[in-house]
């Protein structure tokens, strides 16, 4: 990467400017460097609509995607900073910090629970909201035998929704496939000046 950024902007001279490229002066930098097939390389990754995103590169680089219940430090971050709850790999919610839900993934539990984008969540189970609420509601879903009930206003109308889950907080992560060599480690050591 570092080879191809080096070639294909070339060294700082100046003020910056606008440069177009095309996708062919792309692959025609990428083939001066390590010849191979690009062009469909890019293509399948650009074009692609999975329902998985592409982890060949975590995959193929020694490491693979887990999820567990141990918080994301990213996401933590993000929460403090903002107060909004990114529940995405659990009940498929990202929530702001007043209860609006700014974003839903189709086909996860909060979406088959009927909620949707600016619905305000004013309730979980017979509690006013809180993000903290909403946490202890998500995680004790490992214990419990009944829905997350969450009610919200939708266009000034006040509606249940029971949200079927029991995986209870998780998070993404990174975890290292100790019998592949750690390509994706290499590539991330630190930068020395040539």
């Amino acid at each position: 990467m570092n080879d191809f950024c080096r070639i294909f902007y070339g060294p700082p001279d100046g003020l910056p400017i606008v440069k177009t490229y095309t996708f062919d002066d792309v692959i025609s930098t990428l083939n001066g460097i390590a010849p191979y097939d690009w062009r469909n390389f890019l293509r399948e990754r650009l074009d692609s609509n999975g329902p998985h995103a592409p982890l060949g590169g975590i995959s193929g680089g020694g490491w693979e995607l887990v999820y567990n219940n141990i918080p994301n430090e990213i996401l933590s971050a993000r929460r403090g900073e903002s107060g909004a709850g990114d529940f995405i790999s659990s009940v498929g919610l990202v929530v702001k910090s007043d209860g609006t839900i700014q974003d839903v993934v189709p086909g996860m539990a909060g979406e088959q629970a009927g909620l949707s984008p600016y619905m305000k969540i004013i309730g979980v189970g017979d509690k006013q909201f809180s993000m903290e609420e909403l946490d202890r509601a998500i995680q004790s879903s490992t214990s419990s035998t009944g829905s997350i009930v969450i009610v919200a206003s939708n266009t000034g109308t006040i509606e249940k929704h029971e949200i079927t889950y029991r995986g209870g907080l998780r998070g993404p992560h990174l975890k290292r496939n100790e019998s592949a060599p750690d390509y994706l480690g290499e590539i991330l050591q630190p930068m020395v000046k040539r």
